[in-house]
Protein backbone atom coordinates (compact mmCIF):
# COMPACT_ATOMS: atom_id res chain seq x y z
CA UNK A 1 0.00 0.00 0.00
CA UNK A 2 1.93 3.41 -1.06
CA UNK A 3 0.45 6.74 -1.35
CA UNK A 4 3.95 7.22 -3.63
CA UNK A 5 2.92 8.47 -6.92
CA UNK A 6 5.71 8.10 -9.46
CA UNK A 7 4.60 8.73 -12.39
CA UNK A 8 6.22 8.64 -15.99
CA UNK A 9 8.05 7.81 -19.08
CA UNK A 10 9.35 10.40 -21.99
CA UNK A 11 7.23 10.06 -25.35
CA UNK A 12 10.16 9.55 -27.99
CA UNK A 13 9.98 7.70 -31.07
CA UNK A 14 8.49 4.11 -30.23
CA UNK A 15 9.95 1.09 -32.02
CA UNK A 16 7.92 -2.09 -31.64
CA UNK A 17 10.16 -5.84 -31.67
CA UNK A 18 8.06 -9.19 -31.86
CA UNK A 19 10.00 -11.77 -30.52
CA UNK A 20 9.28 -15.06 -31.04
CA UNK A 21 10.93 -16.60 -27.47
CA UNK A 22 9.89 -18.36 -24.48
CA UNK A 23 10.94 -17.37 -21.26
CA UNK A 24 14.68 -17.41 -20.27
CA UNK A 25 15.16 -20.32 -23.56
CA UNK A 26 12.35 -22.68 -22.46
CA UNK A 27 10.53 -24.55 -23.87
CA UNK A 28 11.69 -24.84 -27.54
CA UNK A 29 8.19 -25.92 -29.51
CA UNK A 30 6.69 -26.10 -26.39
CA UNK A 31 4.15 -23.38 -27.25
CA UNK A 32 3.83 -19.94 -24.78
CA UNK A 33 4.95 -20.02 -21.37
CA UNK A 34 5.01 -17.58 -18.97
CA UNK A 35 7.54 -15.40 -19.46
CA UNK A 36 7.09 -15.36 -23.61
CA UNK A 37 7.85 -12.06 -25.10
CA UNK A 38 4.93 -10.38 -26.56
CA UNK A 39 6.96 -7.06 -28.07
CA UNK A 40 9.31 -4.68 -27.23
CA UNK A 41 8.81 -0.98 -27.76
CA UNK A 42 11.40 1.77 -26.94
CA UNK A 43 9.33 4.88 -24.87
CA UNK A 44 12.46 6.88 -23.74
CA UNK A 45 16.23 7.60 -24.06
CA UNK A 46 17.34 9.42 -20.70
CA UNK A 47 20.46 10.78 -20.77
CA UNK A 48 22.65 11.16 -16.97
CA UNK A 49 22.10 14.50 -16.95
CA UNK A 50 18.33 14.57 -17.91
CA UNK A 51 17.90 11.74 -14.92
CA UNK A 52 19.75 13.86 -12.45
CA UNK A 53 17.33 16.91 -13.82
CA UNK A 54 14.32 14.85 -12.37
CA UNK A 55 15.73 13.13 -9.82
CA UNK A 56 17.26 16.27 -7.85
CA UNK A 57 14.02 18.03 -8.26
CA UNK A 58 12.28 14.99 -6.33
CA UNK A 59 15.26 15.43 -3.95
CA UNK A 60 16.62 11.85 -4.98
CA UNK A 61 20.75 11.94 -3.78
CA UNK A 62 21.81 9.84 -6.76
CA UNK A 63 24.13 10.55 -9.38
CA UNK A 64 23.46 9.03 -12.13
CA UNK A 65 26.49 6.86 -13.97
CA UNK A 66 24.82 5.80 -16.91
CA UNK A 67 22.45 6.93 -20.07
CA UNK A 68 19.44 4.92 -19.91
CA UNK A 69 17.19 3.55 -22.66
CA UNK A 70 13.68 2.45 -21.28
CA UNK A 71 11.48 0.22 -22.91
CA UNK A 72 7.81 -1.52 -22.71
CA UNK A 73 7.75 -5.05 -22.55
CA UNK A 74 4.61 -7.06 -22.89
CA UNK A 75 4.66 -10.26 -21.79
CA UNK A 76 2.79 -13.59 -20.90
CA UNK A 77 2.18 -14.32 -17.34
CA UNK A 78 -0.36 -16.22 -15.35
CA UNK A 79 -3.88 -14.76 -13.71
CA UNK A 80 -5.84 -15.62 -11.15
CA UNK A 81 -7.29 -18.81 -12.34
CA UNK A 82 -3.65 -19.97 -14.07
CA UNK A 83 -4.86 -19.04 -17.68
CA UNK A 84 -1.64 -17.21 -19.58
CA UNK A 85 -2.77 -13.20 -20.61
CA UNK A 86 -0.53 -10.53 -21.61
CA UNK A 87 1.03 -8.23 -18.72
CA UNK A 88 3.37 -5.60 -19.19
CA UNK A 89 5.85 -3.38 -17.40
CA UNK A 90 9.19 -1.26 -18.17
CA UNK A 91 12.81 -2.49 -18.93
CA UNK A 92 15.76 0.20 -18.11
CA UNK A 93 18.68 -0.42 -20.12
CA UNK A 94 21.91 1.39 -18.73
CA UNK A 95 24.03 2.19 -21.76
CA UNK A 96 27.90 2.21 -21.85
CA UNK A 97 28.24 -0.80 -19.22
CA UNK A 98 32.09 -1.59 -18.84
CA UNK A 99 31.21 -5.03 -17.18
CA UNK A 100 27.96 -7.09 -17.47
CA UNK A 101 25.34 -6.08 -15.58
CA UNK A 102 23.15 -6.95 -12.55
CA UNK A 103 19.56 -7.42 -13.20
CA UNK A 104 17.31 -5.84 -10.58
CA UNK A 105 13.25 -5.82 -10.41
CA UNK A 106 11.38 -2.85 -8.79
CA UNK A 107 7.84 -3.51 -7.63
CA UNK A 108 5.93 -0.60 -7.29
CA UNK A 109 3.31 0.37 -4.14
CA UNK A 110 -0.69 1.08 -4.69
CA UNK A 111 -2.10 3.22 -7.48
CA UNK A 112 -5.85 2.77 -8.43
CA UNK A 113 -4.96 4.55 -11.63
CA UNK A 114 -5.22 2.14 -14.32
CA UNK A 115 -2.07 4.19 -16.38
CA UNK A 116 -0.10 4.99 -13.28
CA UNK A 117 2.63 2.60 -13.60
CA UNK A 118 6.34 2.44 -15.09
CA UNK A 119 5.38 1.38 -19.07
CA UNK A 120 3.10 4.09 -19.58
CA UNK A 121 4.32 7.56 -21.63
CA UNK A 122 3.40 10.57 -20.17
CA UNK A 123 1.63 13.33 -22.06
CA UNK A 124 3.55 14.71 -24.76
CA UNK A 125 6.84 17.04 -23.39
CA UNK A 126 6.77 15.71 -20.64
CA UNK A 127 10.17 13.99 -18.97
CA UNK A 128 10.32 10.53 -17.84
CA UNK A 129 10.28 10.37 -14.19
CA UNK A 130 9.65 7.72 -12.68
CA UNK A 131 11.74 7.48 -10.10
CA UNK A 132 13.19 3.99 -9.21
CA UNK A 133 13.47 3.42 -12.99
CA UNK A 134 16.01 6.40 -13.16
CA UNK A 135 18.12 5.63 -9.27
CA UNK A 136 18.36 1.91 -10.47
CA UNK A 137 18.97 2.23 -14.08
CA UNK A 138 21.48 5.42 -14.08
CA UNK A 139 23.24 3.31 -11.73
CA UNK A 140 24.45 0.08 -13.52
CA UNK A 141 21.04 -2.45 -13.31
CA UNK A 142 18.83 -3.60 -15.84
CA UNK A 143 15.72 -2.76 -14.14
CA UNK A 144 12.45 -4.12 -14.68
CA UNK A 145 9.12 -2.77 -13.49
CA UNK A 146 6.89 -4.71 -13.88
CA UNK A 147 2.82 -3.01 -14.17
CA UNK A 148 1.10 -5.98 -12.35
CA UNK A 149 -2.16 -7.51 -13.68
CA UNK A 150 -4.66 -5.27 -13.86
CA UNK A 151 -2.55 -2.03 -15.35
CA UNK A 152 -0.94 -1.55 -18.26
CA UNK A 153 -1.66 -3.59 -20.88
CA UNK A 154 -3.78 -5.90 -18.54
CA UNK A 155 -5.78 -2.53 -17.90
CA UNK A 156 -9.25 -4.30 -18.97
CA UNK A 157 -8.94 -6.47 -15.96
CA UNK A 158 -9.13 -6.05 -12.39
CA UNK A 159 -6.34 -5.66 -10.29
CA UNK A 160 -5.71 -8.75 -7.68
CA UNK A 161 -4.68 -6.45 -4.69
CA UNK A 162 -2.37 -8.29 -2.27
CA UNK A 163 -2.73 -11.39 -3.69
CA UNK A 164 0.47 -13.28 -3.48
CA UNK A 165 0.21 -15.18 -6.25
CA UNK A 166 -0.24 -13.08 -9.06
CA UNK A 167 2.35 -10.79 -7.61
CA UNK A 168 5.33 -13.06 -7.49
CA UNK A 169 4.21 -14.51 -11.28
CA UNK A 170 3.93 -11.03 -12.68
CA UNK A 171 7.38 -10.43 -11.32
CA UNK A 172 9.05 -13.40 -11.89
CA UNK A 173 7.62 -13.65 -15.42
CA UNK A 174 9.00 -10.08 -16.04
CA UNK A 175 12.93 -11.30 -15.24
CA UNK A 176 12.12 -14.09 -17.32
CA UNK A 177 11.15 -11.53 -20.54
CA UNK A 178 13.72 -9.55 -19.30
CA UNK A 179 16.71 -12.41 -19.65
CA UNK A 180 15.70 -13.35 -22.86
CA UNK A 181 15.45 -10.02 -24.21
CA UNK A 182 18.97 -9.49 -22.75
CA UNK A 183 20.23 -12.33 -24.68
CA UNK A 184 18.44 -11.83 -27.74
CA UNK A 185 20.57 -8.32 -27.98
CA UNK A 186 23.62 -8.64 -26.50
CA UNK A 187 22.95 -7.50 -23.09
CA UNK A 188 25.46 -9.03 -20.64
CA UNK A 189 24.24 -9.79 -17.38
CA UNK A 190 26.81 -11.03 -14.65
CA UNK A 191 23.81 -12.87 -13.21
CA UNK A 192 23.29 -11.04 -9.83
CA UNK A 193 19.61 -10.20 -9.33
CA UNK A 194 18.11 -7.54 -6.81
CA UNK A 195 14.92 -7.42 -5.59
CA UNK A 196 12.95 -4.24 -3.88
CA UNK A 197 9.36 -2.60 -3.64
CA UNK A 198 8.05 -0.51 -1.22
CA UNK A 199 4.53 -0.99 0.45
CA UNK A 200 2.34 -3.42 -1.86
CA UNK A 201 5.73 -3.58 -3.80
CA UNK A 202 7.10 -4.63 -0.24
CA UNK A 203 4.53 -7.42 -0.01
CA UNK A 204 4.72 -8.48 -4.15
CA UNK A 205 8.89 -8.45 -3.23
CA UNK A 206 8.09 -11.24 -0.35
CA UNK A 207 5.87 -12.85 -2.56
CA UNK A 208 8.51 -13.23 -5.53
CA UNK A 209 11.31 -13.58 -3.40
CA UNK A 210 9.60 -17.08 -1.71
CA UNK A 211 8.31 -18.01 -5.20
CA UNK A 212 11.70 -17.87 -6.67
CA UNK A 213 13.47 -19.73 -3.35
CA UNK A 214 11.02 -22.34 -3.44
CA UNK A 215 10.49 -23.00 -6.96
CA UNK A 216 12.70 -21.20 -9.31
CA UNK A 217 16.12 -21.36 -7.63
CA UNK A 218 17.99 -23.31 -10.54
CA UNK A 219 16.32 -20.34 -12.87
CA UNK A 220 17.42 -17.99 -10.45
CA UNK A 221 19.91 -16.99 -7.53
CA UNK A 222 18.35 -14.00 -5.74
CA UNK A 223 21.57 -11.64 -4.42
CA UNK A 224 19.46 -9.63 -2.20
CA UNK A 225 15.99 -8.73 -1.66
CA UNK A 226 14.92 -5.79 0.14
CA UNK A 227 10.67 -6.04 1.00
CA UNK A 228 9.77 -2.40 2.98
CA UNK A 229 6.71 -1.96 4.61
CA UNK A 230 4.24 -4.56 3.16
CA UNK A 231 1.71 -6.29 4.45
CA UNK A 232 3.03 -9.66 5.28
CA UNK A 233 1.06 -10.77 8.00
CA UNK A 234 -2.55 -9.95 6.10
CA UNK A 235 -4.59 -11.55 8.46
CA UNK A 236 -3.00 -9.78 11.41
CA UNK A 237 -3.02 -6.58 9.55
CA UNK A 238 -6.72 -6.68 8.40
CA UNK A 239 -8.07 -7.58 12.13
CA UNK A 240 -5.82 -5.20 13.81
CA UNK A 241 -8.01 -2.27 11.39
CA UNK A 242 -11.39 -3.37 12.02
CA UNK A 243 -10.49 -3.58 14.84
CA UNK A 244 -9.81 0.05 15.27
CA UNK A 245 -11.89 2.94 15.75
CA UNK A 246 -10.46 4.92 12.94
CA UNK A 247 -7.74 3.90 10.10
CA UNK A 248 -6.61 6.88 8.19
CA UNK A 249 -6.30 4.82 4.73
CA UNK A 250 -10.24 3.11 3.97
CA UNK A 251 -9.18 3.07 0.16
CA UNK A 252 -6.87 0.64 1.42
CA UNK A 253 -8.39 -1.73 3.23
CA UNK A 254 -11.45 -1.13 1.43
CA UNK A 255 -9.60 -2.49 -1.81
CA UNK A 256 -8.21 -5.41 -0.21
CA UNK A 257 -11.87 -6.76 0.29
CA UNK A 258 -13.19 -5.52 -2.91
CA UNK A 259 -9.96 -7.55 -4.88
CA UNK A 260 -10.67 -11.05 -2.63
CA UNK A 261 -14.01 -10.46 -3.11
CA UNK A 262 -13.31 -10.99 -7.09
CA UNK A 263 -10.80 -13.56 -6.97
CA UNK A 264 -12.50 -15.81 -4.63
CA UNK A 265 -16.04 -15.05 -6.17
CA UNK A 266 -16.96 -14.71 -2.23
CA UNK A 267 -19.77 -12.04 -3.08
CA UNK A 268 -19.76 -10.49 0.07
CA UNK A 269 -19.45 -7.25 -0.07
CA UNK A 270 -23.30 -6.56 0.20
CA UNK A 271 -22.61 -7.93 3.78
CA UNK A 272 -19.36 -6.54 4.77
CA UNK A 273 -19.77 -2.50 3.83
CA UNK A 274 -22.40 -0.07 4.75
CA UNK A 275 -24.90 0.02 1.44
CA UNK A 276 -23.93 3.79 0.88
CA UNK A 277 -20.69 2.18 0.30
CA UNK A 278 -21.04 -1.15 -0.91
CA UNK A 279 -22.64 0.70 -3.74
CA UNK A 280 -20.11 2.67 -5.00
CA UNK A 281 -17.12 0.09 -4.88
CA UNK A 282 -16.90 -0.85 -8.26
CA UNK A 283 -17.11 2.55 -9.84
CA UNK A 284 -14.53 3.36 -6.86
CA UNK A 285 -11.86 0.77 -7.84
CA UNK A 286 -12.51 1.20 -12.50
CA UNK A 287 -9.14 2.58 -12.55
CA UNK A 288 -9.86 6.00 -12.94
CA UNK A 289 -10.02 7.44 -9.76
CA UNK A 290 -6.98 8.27 -7.55
CA UNK A 291 -6.91 6.62 -4.20
CA UNK A 292 -5.72 9.21 -2.15
CA UNK A 293 -7.68 12.15 -4.01
CA UNK A 294 -11.17 10.30 -4.50
CA UNK A 295 -11.05 7.42 -3.03
CA UNK A 296 -10.47 7.77 0.77
CA UNK A 297 -12.24 10.92 0.76
CA UNK A 298 -15.23 9.05 -0.73
CA UNK A 299 -15.65 6.49 2.28
CA UNK A 300 -14.89 6.77 5.82
CA UNK A 301 -11.93 6.86 8.20
CA UNK A 302 -14.97 5.04 10.70
CA UNK A 303 -14.78 1.45 10.74
CA UNK A 304 -17.82 1.50 12.29
CA UNK A 305 -19.68 3.76 9.80
CA UNK A 306 -17.51 2.27 6.54
CA UNK A 307 -18.27 -1.39 7.41
CA UNK A 308 -21.26 -3.88 9.05
CA UNK A 309 -21.50 -4.12 12.51
CA UNK A 310 -22.23 -8.07 11.70
CA UNK A 311 -19.68 -8.16 9.49
CA UNK A 312 -16.99 -6.54 11.97
CA UNK A 313 -18.33 -8.92 14.93
CA UNK A 314 -17.99 -11.44 12.42
CA UNK A 315 -14.05 -10.63 11.65
CA UNK A 316 -13.62 -9.50 14.86
CA UNK A 317 -14.66 -13.24 16.58
CA UNK A 318 -14.93 -16.96 15.05
CA UNK A 319 -17.28 -15.89 11.82
CA UNK A 320 -16.21 -14.96 8.02
CA UNK A 321 -14.48 -18.41 7.96
CA UNK A 322 -14.02 -18.41 3.99
CA UNK A 323 -12.85 -14.87 3.89
CA UNK A 324 -10.44 -15.15 6.78
CA UNK A 325 -8.78 -19.13 4.96
CA UNK A 326 -8.32 -17.34 1.87
CA UNK A 327 -6.53 -14.20 3.73
CA UNK A 328 -4.08 -16.52 5.45
CA UNK A 329 -3.37 -17.91 1.97
CA UNK A 330 -2.00 -14.67 1.27
CA UNK A 331 -0.04 -14.51 4.45
CA UNK A 332 3.87 -13.75 3.64
CA UNK A 333 5.20 -13.76 7.28
CA UNK A 334 6.18 -17.40 8.55
CA UNK A 335 8.48 -18.80 6.59
CA UNK A 336 12.42 -19.20 5.85
CA UNK A 337 14.25 -16.96 3.62
CA UNK A 338 18.12 -18.57 2.57
CA UNK A 339 18.92 -15.23 0.50
CA UNK A 340 20.16 -12.06 1.82
CA UNK A 341 17.39 -9.93 2.88
CA UNK A 342 16.35 -6.56 4.84
CA UNK A 343 13.17 -5.98 6.20
CA UNK A 344 13.01 -2.13 5.65
CA UNK A 345 9.88 -0.42 7.44
CA UNK A 346 9.31 3.06 9.69
CA UNK A 347 7.98 2.60 12.96
CA UNK A 348 5.59 5.56 12.59
CA UNK A 349 4.04 4.02 9.79
CA UNK A 350 0.58 5.05 9.72
CA UNK A 351 -0.99 2.37 6.72
CA UNK A 352 1.02 -0.42 7.09
CA UNK A 353 1.88 -1.18 10.76
CA UNK A 354 5.90 -1.35 11.49
CA UNK A 355 4.70 -4.85 13.53
CA UNK A 356 4.60 -6.55 9.83
CA UNK A 357 7.94 -6.68 9.89
CA UNK A 358 9.00 -7.16 13.36
CA UNK A 359 6.36 -10.31 13.21
CA UNK A 360 8.39 -11.39 10.24
CA UNK A 361 11.66 -11.06 10.95
CA UNK A 362 11.06 -12.96 14.40
CA UNK A 363 9.20 -15.52 12.68
CA UNK A 364 12.48 -15.74 10.44
CA UNK A 365 14.93 -15.81 12.94
CA UNK A 366 13.13 -18.55 15.19
CA UNK A 367 13.01 -20.17 11.61
CA UNK A 368 16.28 -20.52 11.66
CA UNK A 369 16.52 -17.34 8.82
CA UNK A 370 18.37 -14.94 11.02
CA UNK A 371 22.02 -14.95 9.39
CA UNK A 372 20.20 -13.55 6.41
CA UNK A 373 17.73 -11.29 7.59
CA UNK A 374 18.02 -8.18 9.02
CA UNK A 375 15.63 -5.30 10.03
CA UNK A 376 15.92 -1.80 9.84
CA UNK A 377 13.84 1.32 10.18
CA UNK A 378 15.78 4.20 8.05
CA UNK A 379 13.58 7.06 9.25
CA UNK A 380 12.53 5.54 13.06
CA UNK A 381 9.19 7.72 12.92
CA UNK A 382 8.22 8.21 9.27
CA UNK A 383 4.96 7.77 8.26
CA UNK A 384 4.08 5.35 5.11
CA UNK A 385 4.27 8.18 3.12
CA UNK A 386 7.70 9.93 4.76
CA UNK A 387 9.45 6.65 4.96
CA UNK A 388 9.68 6.07 1.18
CA UNK A 389 12.56 7.77 0.18
CA UNK A 390 14.57 7.06 3.16
CA UNK A 391 13.70 3.47 2.75
CA UNK A 392 14.24 3.06 -1.13
CA UNK A 393 17.89 4.79 -0.71
CA UNK A 394 19.06 2.55 1.69
CA UNK A 395 17.85 -0.34 -0.34
CA UNK A 396 20.36 0.98 -2.63
CA UNK A 397 22.75 1.75 -0.50
CA UNK A 398 23.16 -2.14 0.58
CA UNK A 399 22.61 -3.56 -3.27
CA UNK A 400 25.49 -1.13 -4.36
CA UNK A 401 27.79 -3.10 -2.10
CA UNK A 402 26.70 -6.26 -3.65
CA UNK A 403 26.63 -5.23 -7.25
Amino acid sequence: MSVQKLRGTAWLAVTVVALALNGCGEGGGAGPAGGSIVSVARIASVTKAEAATVLTAAGVPVVPLNDVEIHKIVYLTTDESGALINASGALVVPQNLSAPAPLLSSQHGTTTLKSDVASTPPPAGQPYDRLEALAFGTAGYVTVLPDYIGYGDSGNRFHPYLHGKTLASAVVDLLRAAKSYCGANNIPLSGKLFLAGYSEGGYATMAATKEIQEKFAAEFAVTASAPMAGPYDLSTSLLDILNSTTYPGPGFVSFAFWAYDRVYALNMLNQAFMPVFAAKLDTLFDGTHDILLDINPALSTDVATLFQSQFLADFRGNGSVVLKSRIAENNLHNWTPTVAMRLIHCKGDDIVAFKNSQTAFNNFSTNGAKRFVRLIAPAPDGTHAACFGPAMLTAKAWFDTLK
